[in-house]
């Protein structure tokens, strides 16, 4: 597809509905085109004119499984998909996502000319193919909109503002708290709370950073980072908090933090003192290194410990 707009769509003269059409068009052409080649027969079975119908991992019912996991009736595709609401119209391309598969093991049933069998698939190369043909139209359907890798809708950013790639710690709970924050933030339909409750976590994971092994930041942007988190609603709720900003200010206010947490966590994986330490009690990644005052009967002495922020195993 090009990129081209043409006259309606650049005069903003597209009505929400048409767009909504437009999109649910375009996704069943790109579903077509891969139902076509067996990308979705792992999961939603396919017919055979000797055997009937083969179950997928959906089982004989695809459409009522379908309809139980998402509340949003829109299979068969064909019947049912143009003409949803918003809300199911993107529910659906999440459960396409999920559930399209590349074929690997297959063959071709000639006997009536019955056509292409696929006996196992390969999902991540599907999914990948799925938002290939699909991401184009999501980014030109309302503000614009992309299908991730996780499978969530989210809203698109401006050009120029899109997240950082946050580098992986090897702490498996900081790593997964900042991939949920972004998560919860861009996904489609986050509300405000939503988005505070993303921006708690990122000032959480500062938090800890802080009272570990330091943030990495300038004294005074962590200061004025720490005010916004305390003073602004996102960690507090009483009569001292300034809440009288507009919802549109929490875009600023995430990438900020977003930012900092990034410039961080590079500023650290990238530090020669970085180094990462597996905890023999629950096997997951520790940070934190430390040093404490211990005494014994021939008085104290200095010992370098490290501290489970999983489990609380230390190595004292």
């Amino acid at each position: 597809m090009g990129d081209r707009q043409y006259y309606a769509e650049r005069a903003g003269e597209v009505d929400s509905g048409r767009d909504l059409e437009a999109l649910q068009t375009a996704v069943l052409l790109v579903f077509e085109d891969l139902e076509e080649a067996g990308f979705f027969q792992v999961h939603f079975g396919y017919e055979c004119i000797d055997a009937g119908f083969v179950a997928g991992s959906l089982g004989g019912r695809a459409d009522q499984w379908a309809f139980i996991r998402t509340q949003v009736r829109f299979w068969p595709m064909r019947e049912h998909f143009v003409g949803l609401h918003e809300a199911g119209t993107l529910t659906a391309i999440e459960f396409l996502h999920d559930h399209c598969s590349k074929p690997v093991e297959s063959g071709f049933h000639s006997y009536g000319d019955c056509g292409l069998h696929v006996d196992s698939g390969d999902d991540a190369a599907g999914a990948a193919e799925f938002r290939r043909g699909a991401n184009p139209y999501l980014a030109r359907y309302s503000s614009g909109f992309e299908l991730h890798e996780n499978g969530e809708i989210w809203a698109a950013s401006p050009p120029g503002l899109e997240p950082p790639k946050v580098p992986e710690t090897g702490d498996i709970v900081i790593d997964e708290r900042v991939q949920s924050a972004i998560s919860r933030y861009a996904r489609f339909g986050a509300t405000p709370d939503d988005k505070r409750h993303a921006i708690r976590d990122l000032a959480d994971i500062l938090e800890q950073l802080r009272a570990t092994i330091g943030t990495q930041l300038p004294s005074k942007a962590e200061a004025r980072l720490f005010e916004i988190a305390n003073d602004f609603g996102i960690r507090h709720l009483n009569e001292s908090q300034k809440t009288d900003y507009k919802p549109e200010w929490l875009d600023w206010i995430f990438r900020s933090f977003l930012n900092s947490v990034n410039m961080s966590l590079t500023t650290l994986v990238q530090s020669k003192e970085y180094e990462v330490t597996r905890c023999p009690a629950c096997r997951q990644v520790s940070l934190r290194g430390d040093s404490v005052v211990d005494v014994d009967k021939d008085g104290p002495y200095a010992t370098d410990y490290t501290l489970c922020t999983n489990c609380g195993w230390t190595s004292l």
